[in-house]
């Protein structure tokens, strides 16, 4: 089991997958209180858990409009402190998958690993928080350009237009990724510097880098399409406690899934901006960033 956690790939997925249950968690109380107090007494309760039916989600919207807007509010007030705390520890993560998980491997008992953890975020903390300013910016002019180029293929069906954008914001969230790689493998919270220091990088390693975040994209949604295949199957069958808790795994089967192809898509990139581009015959590299 430990040399199961030592794997970084592994553990940074599961640090994620906690953070993400956590905000998920958060930002729905709003909306599952409300929707306790409404049908606690009724026999649509079996159709909210583990995930609500369509025929609930119509009497929602038809007779408790109100709900979802005061909810939508709370939720995304919620989300807004979570980000904070997200972007605090989010800094640890990374480096837990670029540098493995080192506080396994710790031998100082005067300072646990949980605290060193957080000592590593703090250094990184400042550099995220401004890089994810910049994230605004950059998604906004990745949106642009994906509903530009996504109308050209409008005539070839809504799929492709909707594939179009969404490849641009794979680019960009790859941007985002490498800048805050290059922040915690420089320990320099500089914005400018880290765009700086990739530039050159990025530039010569851009097929390879689409490609490879591109590839982990689309095996992770084949696999997350197979499980939500099954878990619609499970719910179109009599409801049961065995099939409810079936469920229930295989819906945080497809977040650790989303979660691991995160961890894989940092460490990849980690891996082009720390080697750089190899030229044509493969036998030589830009160094080290």
């Amino acid at each position: 089991m430990r040399k199961f956690l030592q794997n970084k790939i592994i553990v940074g997925s599961l640090m994620i997958l906690v953070l993400d249950l956590a905000g998920g968690f958060l930002i729905l109380v709003p909306f599952l209180i409300s929707i306790r107090n409404i049908y606690e007494r009724s026999v649509a309760t079996f159709q909210l858990w583990p995930a609500p039916s369509t025929t609930i989600l119509i009497d929602i919207l038809v007779n408790h409009p109100q709900l979802l807007a005061t909810s939508a509010i709370a939720a995304f007030t919620i989300y807004l402190l979570f980000m904070v705390l997200r972007t605090y520890f989010s800094g640890g993560i990374y480096r837990i998958i670029m540098e493995g998980p080192w506080f396994l491997q710790d031998h100082d008992v005067r300072r646990s690993g949980f605290q060193e953890f957080l000592s590593r975020s703090s250094q990184t903390w400042p550099g995220f928080v401004k890089v994810s300013v910049a994230a605004v910016a950059i998604y906004t002019v990745a949106g642009f350009l994906g509903l530009t180029i996504g109308r050209v293929f409008a005539g070839l069906g809504l799929f492709w237009m909707a594939v179009s954008f969404l490849f641009f914001m794979l680019i960009a969230s790859t941007y985002l990724q490498a800048l805050k790689i290059q922040v915690v493998a420089s320990d320099d919270n500089s914005v400018i510097n880290a765009i700086r220091s990739t530039r050159q990088t990025l530039a010569k390693s851009a097929p390879r880098l689409v490609l490879g975040n591109l590839s982990v994209v689309i095996i992770g949604i084949l696999i997350c399409l197979g499980l939500w295949l099954t878990v619609a199957a499970l719910r179109a069958s009599q409801w049961s406690a065995a099939r409810a808790t079936v469920t229930i795994i295989l819906e945080q089967l497809i977040v650790l899934v989303v979660c691991l192809m995160q961890a894989v898509r940092i460490n990849f990139n980690h891996s082009i901006i720390r080697k750089g581009a190899q030229d044509a015959l493969g036998g030589t590299e830009l160094g080290g960033v």
